[in-house]
């Protein structure tokens, strides 16, 4: 029979190819060939096809072509499936191209084609896969008629039609008239676990059961009239509904059925599940789950009344076996080929007695703004009250006249189940209809509640749409609130003391809103008048997605809600002054938000995570429909380290620079150059310019400088150890811990500083190698209080002035007077620079006409009164404290030293002295001062060294014994004069080195070379 069918079918066919005649009985054959070839390779496919959905692989894409259809497997594997061709392998009357069904925007399509024909009409438990008529056509289910109707769509030899759970079933129409196909899923499902709770209020997740149970010992009438009958019976289900979560998350969860198992791989007596729903309930193209979340509805099941001792003896005994404890299960997926996933044996499941009470409370929700025309089902909510042992419900319209009357206005009325409510009039907007509840509890207790739910009914004036504005990638640089005029909503999050920071984004919302429809427009006024901009913060269930992002510990809907209060955002009206149309976002950020200051970690976690991408999303809802929103703004959000806002900076008496340390690592180095306090000879250390830590002067508020501090300043945190008997930024001893703020003192006199090392531990690294004392400083600076600067430690040297000055000659050969043995030096010969760039003098000098003293000339780039702490420049010997600084010329305390030229090993002596006003002449004809011969005479074989005042020009008088022509007495320059010994010949000489020591024994030193012209 099938042989002559072929050879019909084959022979026209054939007829239909040819150009008029059929001759060749060896081309039948070759086609009879073909054919059984062919046939071979499609059984083939088909077999190739399913020993892969053994192997748990899975249908990633099905396309038609040329003849047929191409199967993609999830691990790339191809099979080509096709048609029966006739001579040119297109014309044979089965050489159709394959013909692929999908699912588009909910609808049946064709190869492609979206058609007016629902895939998944309503609920999931009405979704009808597609079929094939008898005679060749694609029929899909009709939900009004409640049964299949044959579209105008014929059915190719070879076909792919996608199911309503995702899985593919491949068709091939055999010659015979017969038909093989093969179910192959659209994914595998790698993993699942029963989700945990994401907060305090995540009721639909728990790997912690109570499984109910109810003996109805004889029929219970309940409804409004007794209408309904509630069988005597054993009736038992799960205390809640059970939330997974799939992997991969594409995994099309109803395709699968779930089992609670034991540890010995059998069912237990409390599995009893409907099929699976995407969590999210939205209306996708087919049902999946985007993030991977399924529910499995608990179901109740009911046994003959006739078993009820039986069911509760075999019940009582399963749980028996673990003596009272709970029952210890994996939850198990099962596909129709027969693999399994299972979770770890972590569920546990309780027995327990239905104890509802008759009328005990029931909590409802259902939405609060309901769209005319369609059909709501509210939702017994199982964790409160009695909900989990409710076994059926129904609803009624509340009695009250008032009530009935406007719902008989409005078409307000109860679906024919009972179990839903819906509004068909447009007289039904805006106005509440009151509904009552009636039901029944496994265990045959019933209850009423009379106005139970309340629902406002509106009509759909809005299109949900999606706005997506510029997104932030950047520097996370707050500003600080001042708490007196922050948003209450943020400040009663947090602790009555603390700072808060404030990082606000703007965007112009004009274009956008000007693309609205008139209607659409009226909309957005009310809502921005009314404040109807919501977030996850504002509904956990509606606007789940209000935040997402983080990562780790951090992705979780807690945080992101905790996130998400940490916002704010107004958008200005369109007719606004200024702004018109601006969307604003407040971020803040604290470490003192309220309940989350017991530790870093804490502190870390209530805030956002740098460099972590999260997703803001505001939906600017109807006011009068909160189920529609006028569109939905997404904010792509991704903050990076703040900009380092407190910095090391050289200061007037301090220089940033680098040292390696005993660790082997470099860091930076704070070199404060100390300033002497006479009343105990300790160093005293300005700090407080060191950091950029102060706010710049403001007139407005009649601040100054180093009066205020930045915003952050308190939460940059420096460790120490403090050296004996000193203080560092008003702290003393080891491991103590000081602020920028308040302990970085300011203070205009220098034993009122907080900072100060002791002199004798000073003076110990001091004397003899000019050694520093360094302290480690430990930094910890986080960024509000939050973020981790990662700047780095430094040590803190306390230097002195001295050490650290730059001291030398312009030259390093002075040469006599000719005919003498002496030479003048003068400040111009001395290069004596302060680490802070400023220049010092050894030597009283001249301004003009006019002496000036060297401390007088000091002053312009170094204070010297107040900040020498090393060698005077007098014959006077100074004591503070009983630590000596004895003057550079005090004989007493030599601080010149000299060898010979030549071989530099032997030692000249070196005579200091100071020069007074009776050293000094006039010289008669010309009024210049000179030095007297018989003051500067040389030694025999020392060398002289004197220290020569300078002296003012003034008017001359009659004691000076001039020249009836001089009328001034000419200014001289002071310095010092170096008078080399009377047995020095030409080119003899002596390298002569000056010595400068300060009261903490520092030195310097410079040397010069002076021989005999």
């Amino acid at each position: 029979m099938r042989k002559k069918y072929l050879s019909a079918l084959l022979f026209g066919a054939l007829l239909f190819a040819s150009t008029g005649t059929f001759t060749s009985c060896k081309d039948y054959d070759d086609d009879i060939n073909n054919l059984q070839t062919q046939i071979t390779a499609n059984a083939d496919a088909i077999k190739k096809l399913q020993d892969m959905v053994g192997e748990g692989k899975w249908v990633t894409s099905v396309v038609g072509i040329e003849n047929g259809i191409k199967v993609t497997m999830n691990d790339g594997t191809s099979t080509d499936i096709l048609g029966m061709n006739g001579e040119d392998g297109k014309d044979g009357v089965d050489g159709q191209d394959g013909t692929v069904v999908t699912i588009i925007d909910g609808y049946w399509a064709f190869d492609g084609v979206k058609s007016e024909y629902p895939a998944t009409p309503g609920s999931a438990s009405e979704a009808h896969e597609i079929k094939i008529s008898e005679d060749g056509y694609w029929e899909i289910w009709n939900t009004e008629t409640g049964a299949y109707e044959k579209t105008p769509y014929a059915v190719a030899p070879i076909s792919a039609a996608q199911n309503t759970n995702g899985s593919w079933t491949i068709t091939i129409k055999n010659a015979d008239g017969t038909t093989d196909s093969i179910n192959i899923p659209a994914t595998a499902l790698a993993s699942i676990e029963v989700d945990e709770p994401q907060g305090y209020n995540d009721y639909s997740a728990s790997k912690d059961m109570t499984y109910w149970y109810g003996v109805v010992n004889e029929d219970v009438k309940w409804g409004w009239d007794g209408e309904e009958t509630m069988e005597a019976g054993f009736y038992s289900k799960l205390d809640k509904d059970v939330r997974v979560l799939l992997n991969p998350a594409g995994v099309h969860g109803d395709s699968y059925n779930y089992t609670l198992k034991n540890s010995a791989g059998v069912e237990a007596d409390v599995t009893f599940f409907k099929t699976a729903e995407p969590y999210t309930g939205a209306a996708l193209t087919r049902a999946t789950s985007a993030n991977g979340l399924w529910v499995l509805p608990a179901e109740v099941t009911k046994k003959p009344a006739a078993d009820i001792e039986q069911l509760r003896r075999e019940l009582y005994l399963s749980f028996k076996v673990n003596d009272g404890e709970a029952y210890r299960l994996a939850l198990e997926a099962s596909d129709e080929q027969g693999n399994t996933v299972r979770t770890e044996y972590d569920n546990t499941v309780t027995l327990e007695e239905a104890d509802a009470k008759k009328n005990d409370w029931v909590s409802i929700e259902s939405e609060y703004y309901c769209l005319i025309g369609e059909t709501y089902y509210p939702e017994i909510l199982k964790q409160w009250n009695k909900g989990g042992q409710v076994y059926k419900y129904k609803l009624r319209l509340n009695q009250d006249p008032t009530n009935l009357r406007r719902a008989e206005v409005y078409g307000a009325t109860v679906t024919e189940d009972g179990q839903g409510y819906v509004a068909t009039k447009e007289a039904g907007v805006y106005n509440p209809i009151s509904y009552d509840i009636c039901g029944v509890f496994i265990n045959g207790e019933t209850f009423v509640r009379e106005n139970a739910i309340s629902v406002y009914f509106t009509n759909e004036m809005t299109t949900d749409q999606s706005w997506e504005v510029n997104a932030i990638n950047t520097a996370l640089d707050a500003k600080v609130v001042d708490r007196t005029n922050l948003d209450s909503y943020i400040d009663d999050q947090l602790e009555t003391t603390g700072k808060v920071f404030v990082y606000t984004y703007t965007y112009d919302l004009s274009e956008k809103v000007a693309a609205l429809s008139d209607t659409e427009k009226l909309v957005w006024d009310q809502a921005i008048q009314r404040g109807t901009i919501f977030s996850m913060r504002n509904d956990w269930e509606r606007y789940p997605n209000g935040l997402i992002g983080g990562e780790g510990e951090y992705n979780s809907t807690n945080l992101n809600w905790l996130m998400n209060r940490h916002m704010t955002w107004s958008i200005n009206p369109r007719n606004a002054k200024e702004n018109p149309n601006q969307l604003t976002v407040n971020f803040y950020v604290s470490d003192s938000w309220d309940g989350w200051t017991n530790d870093e970690a804490t502190i870390e976690a209530a805030n956002f995570k740098l460099n972590t991408a999260y997703q803001l999303t505001l939906y600017v809802a109807d006011p009068e429909n909160r189920t529609k929103n006028v569109t939905e703004i997404v904010l792509p959000f991704e903050f990076k380290q703040p900009t380092l806002d407190i910095k090391h900076v050289d200061g007037k008496f301090t220089t940033w620079s680098t040292v390696k340390w005993t660790d082997g690592n470099t860091y930076p180095a704070l070199n404060v150059y100390g300033h002497l306090c006479n009343a105990d000879d300790n160093m005293q250390l300005p700090l407080y310019d060191s950091f950029t830590a102060w706010k710049a002067k403001d007139g407005d508020k009649v601040t100054g400088d180093y009066q205020q501090y930045v915003d952050n300043a308190e939460y940059y945190d420096i460790t120490f150890d403090v050296p004996a008997n000193s203080q560092v930024m008003g702290m003393t001893g080891n491991n103590q811990t000081a602020q920028l703020d308040n302990d970085l003192n300011y203070a205009a006199v220098d034993h009122n500083l907080n900072t100060f090392i002791d002199w004798t531990e000073l003076n110990n690294v001091a004397t003899p190698d000019n050694k520093i004392l360094p302290i480690y400083m430990d930094v910890d600076y986080k960024f509000y209080g939050v973020y981790d600067s990662n700047v780095e430690d430094f040590v803190l040297f306390p230097s002195s002035w001295l050490a650290s000055s730059k001291l030398d000659t312009k030259s390093d050969t002075y040469t006599t007077e000719r005919g003498t043995h002496k030479v003048m030096l003068t400040n111009d010969d001395i290069d004596f620079t302060t680490p802070k760039g400023g220049a010092y003098y050894l030597f009283d000098d001249l301004d003009g006409i006019n002496a000036a003293p060297r401390a007088e000339i000091n002053g312009d780039t170094f204070n010297e009164i107040n900040h020498y702490p090393f060698t005077g420049f007098s014959d006077q010997a100074v004591s503070y404290q009983g630590h000596n600084i004895t003057g550079l010329f005090d004989a007493t305390d030599n601080h010149f030293s000299a060898v010979e030229v030549g071989d530099m090993t032997t030692p000249v002596a070196v005579e200091p002295h100071v020069l007074t006003k009776a050293d000094f002449t006039v010289e008669s004809t010309t009024g210049n001062r000179m030095i007297k011969d018989a003051s500067i005479q040389p030694d025999a074989s020392k060398i002289k060294v004197y220290l020569i005042p300078s002296w003012s020009e003034r008017r001359a008088t009659s004691a000076d014994n001039v020249a009836a022509n001089i009328t001034k007495i000419n200014a001289f320059r002071g310095g010092m004069l170096v008078v080399l010994p009377q047995n020095y010949n030409e080119q003899d000489g002596a390298v002569i080195t000056v010595t400068l020591k300060d009261v903490w024994g520092y030195t310097n030193s410079f040397k010069f070379t002076v021989t005999k012209l």
